[in-house]
C-alpha cells in the first residue's frame, strides 16, 4: 500500500494510524488480445484503518475515460470517471494474510477478464502530474482478483469476502507443513440456479500443495452463492499467497532437472490424464533435499480433471528425484 505521501508499507503488520491513497490503475483483459489501446482505466481510492491486531481495507474503483487509451496519462481527475463504481468495504487485514478483493469484471460483464491492475499514485484532484511509483507487494499476504459472469457481482464479492478468513486459514495450515509455501491459485465454480455449486476445480495454480487447494475448494463449495440470472453462472477468482516466514524460498527448477525419474513417469502421468477425459494438467511440486516431493499442487483444464488429481499426486510423490542440494526446489510441469 502506498500513501499519498509516498510512504510504503512493506508488510502486513498492523499500522498505528489510517493510510489512504488515490491511484490511477490500468487493466488489460483477455478480450484486449494484447492491445494496449483496449486497456481498462480506473480511478482507484484505497483506505486502510487499523483495528485490533490487523485492520480493515476499503477499495473503490471507478472507470475512467482517457483521451489516449494507449498512453498512461500524467494526471487524471475524478471528473473523468464514467459508469458504475465497484467497491469492497472493510475487508479484513490480518497479520498473516492481506486480502484485496478488486471487482474489475463489471466493465466487461460476461467475459473472461483476468485483470492484473498495476497502480501508480495520482493527484487527488488532477491538478498535479502523477509521480511514478512501484510500491512492492506485501512480503506476507494474499491478493485476489476476480472475474465473474452471469451473477450479481456485488453479491458474489460478498461471498468471497466472507470466505476470506477461512481461505487464509487453509493457507496458514499448509504453510505449517511447507514453510515456503507460496504461489497463485485460480478457482472456477459453476453456480446453480438455487445458489449451490454444481462443480468447482482449480483452474491454475503455482501454490504447490493439493491439501491446501482442496481445503479452499471445500470452503468455496460449501458457501451460499447468489442466484444466477438467466440460468447457471460461472465464478472465477485468483488468489496470490506470499510466504511471511524466514524460511529461504525454494530454488526454481525446470522440468528437465527432475531427471530420469520424471521422464520414466511420463506414460503413467499421461494415463492419469486420459482416463479422466480431461485436457492439459499442470502440476507444481516442491522437491526436498532428499529428492522426494514434499508438496504437489494440481490444476486441470476443466472439472473432469478432478478425477485425475489423486493419480497425478500419488505418482509424483512416489518418485525420487535428484536432490536439489542444501535447499528445496520448486518446479511446474505439464501433463498432456
Amino acid at each position: 500500500i502506498a500513501s499519498d505521501s509516498g510512504t510504503v508499507i512493506r508488510d502486513a503488520k498492523p499500522l498505528p494510524a489510517s493510510v489512504s491513497g488515490i491511484y490511477y490503475a490500468a487493466c488489460l483483459t483477455k478480450l484486449a488480445a494484447g492491445r494496449i489501446d483496449r486497456a481498462l482505466h480506473f480511478y482507484s481510492e484505497l483506505l486502510f484503518s487499523p483495528s485490533g491486531s490487523g485492520g480493515r481495507l476499503t477499495i473503490k474503483m471507478t472507470p475512467l475515460r482517457i483521451a489516449s487509451p494507449a498512453t498512461a496519462p500524467t494526471s487524471v481527475s475524478k471528473a473523468q470517471t464514467v459508469g458504475t463504481q465497484f467497491s469492497v468495504s472493510n475487508a479484513a487485514v490480518r497479520p498473516r494474510a492481506l486480502l484485496i478483493l478488486a471487482a474489475l469484471s463489471g466493465a466487461v460483464s460476461g467475459s473472461t477478464a483476468g485483470c492484473g491492475a498495476a497502480t501508480t499514485p495520482l493527484a487527488d484532484d488532477g491538478s498535479h502530474p502523477a509521480q511514478a511509483s512501484s510500491a512492492p507487494r506485501a512480503r506476507s499476504g494474499m491478493g485476489a482478483e476476480s472475474e465473474i459472469g452471469g451473477l450479481n457481482e456485488s453479491k458474489v464479492q460478498q461471498v468471497f469476502q466472507r470466505s476470506a478468513p477461512r481461505l487464509s486459514a487453509c493457507y496458514d495450515k499448509g504453510s505449517e507443513r511447507i514453510p515456503y509455501l507460496a504461489g497463485e491459485v485460480s478457482f472456477r465454480l459453476r453456480i446453480t440456479r438455487d445458489g449451490g455449486v454444481r462443480w468447482a476445480h482449480v483452474k491454475s495454480s503455482s501454490l504447490g500443495d493439493r491439501a491446501t487447494e482442496e481445503c479452499m475448494l471445500a470452503i468455496l463449495k460449501s458457501a451460499s452463492w447468489p442466484h444466477p440470472e438467466g440460468g447457471e453462472g460461472l465464478a472465477e477468482n485468483s488468489f496470490t499467497f506470499e510466504s511471511g516466514g524466514e524460511e529461504r524460498p525454494p530454488i526454481a527448477w525446470s522440468s528437465e532437472q527432475l531427471g530420469q525419474p520424471f521422464r520414466k513417469a511420463h506414460g503413467e502421468l499421461a494415463k492419469c490424464r486420459s482416463s479422466a477425459g480431461t485436457g492439459v494438467i499442470k502440476a507444481t511440486l516442491y522437491v526436498d533435499t532428499d529428492g522426494k516431493a514434499s508438496g504437489v499442487g494440481v490444476a486441470t483444464a476443466d472439472e473432469r480433471g478432478d478425477a485425475a488429481v489423486t493419480c497425478v499426486v500419488d505418482t509424483l510423490k512416489a518418485l525420487t528425484f535428484p536432490s536439489p542440494g542444501s535447499y528445496a526446489s520448486k518446479v511446474s510441469v505439464t501433463i498432456e
